[in-house]
């Protein structure tokens, strides 16, 4: 932003008033969805949201919409696959048009902008193909549903290095419950030792000076932290390791568990018993041009 520019975004709630106001002034509605302690989501508003020229767009041609997705889940769950942060854009009368992930910088995200201010202009905004619409099932299918979807986290399985991804590998519980209970119910070795590969990786991604374990890794491999960390998480961890405990009875696990314990209870409980949802990457007080990465890449 150029000095002396103090002019800002004016961020409405996610709301009817807002909506109404985009139907009356005849502008497109821009949703910004993200979490606290995202750092991706800290750089665009402290640095995208802040160029001057990214705010007069903005300002004069869309009604922009800040998301905390932990305090509106039912946003978060609608647009998650483009998180975090979630780049939305909705026509005047509410039909997404476009919609981006991640953090974008000014001299990529102001091109975005004049391409949907042109078309609008054009008249040519599109409803994006890609929005989340839930079909039902057909009745009588719920079976055959179930076994492709079944099929289609089987084919996304890294069996080399654990997790359903062969890229950026998240501390995701879901498809871990899933085949632990496959190997439960079906005896499936297979199910088993994939969940505890999974489980093996996450081991890697645990702070081993306070605890806690991060929120991803940038290769498959489990390397390359992304040094987050999210109290949703932690409770991932801790009901991943018990589970792994249950089934094998190594007590590894339960050491495991406790450095998760360890960190949430002595970082991010507070005093009134309540929990804190997010710690940012970057520690405060870190040399000058160090960052999260870089410190914690330090012997």
């Amino acid at each position: 932003m150029a000095a002396g520019d103090s002019a800002q975004i004016e961020w409405q709630t996610w709301g009817a008033p807002a909506f109404e106001r985009a139907r009356r002034e005849g502008k497109m509605v821009l949703v910004d969805v993200g979490i606290e302690g995202c750092t991706a989501c800290r750089w665009m508003f402290e640095d995208t949201y802040q160029d001057s020229e990214v705010v007069r767009r903005v300002n004069e041609r869309f009604v922009p919409i800040a998301v905390d997705a932990n305090v509106r889940p039912d946003l978060g769950d609608r647009y998650a696959r483009w998180g975090w942060p979630a780049t939305i854009v909705l026509s005047p009368d509410g039909a997404q048009v476009f919609a981006v992930r991640g953090n974008k910088r000014p001299r990529n995200f102001i091109p975005i902008l004049d391409e949907l201010i042109d078309r609008q202009r054009r008249g040519a905004l599109e409803e994006d193909a890609r929005v989340p619409i839930a079909e039902p099932v057909a009745e009588g299918a719920m079976a055959e549903a179930c076994a492709e979807v079944t099929s289609r986290v089987s084919g996304l399985a890294d069996v080399a290095h654990g997790g359903w991804s062969s890229g950026v590998k998240l501390v995701s519980l879901a498809p871990v419950e899933h085949a632990f209970l496959r190997a439960h119910l079906w005896d499936d070795r297979d199910q088993r030792e994939q969940a505890l590969r999974t489980l093996r990786g996450w081991t890697r991604l645990i702070d081993p000076v306070w605890g806690g374990i991060f929120v991803a890794s940038r290769r498959p491999d489990w390397t390359g932290i992304i040094p987050e960390k999210r109290t949703v998480h932690q409770a991932a961890a801790l009901y991943g390791f018990a589970e792994a405990y249950l089934v094998t009875g190594d007590d590894s696990w339960l050491g495991h568990a406790e450095a998760i314990h360890r960190y949430a209870s002595g970082f991010m409980q507070h005093a009134d018993g309540t929990w804190y949802a997010t710690q940012e990457d970057a520690a405060p007080g870190l040399p000058r041009g160090m960052d999260a990465s870089g410190y914690y890449a330090l012997p």
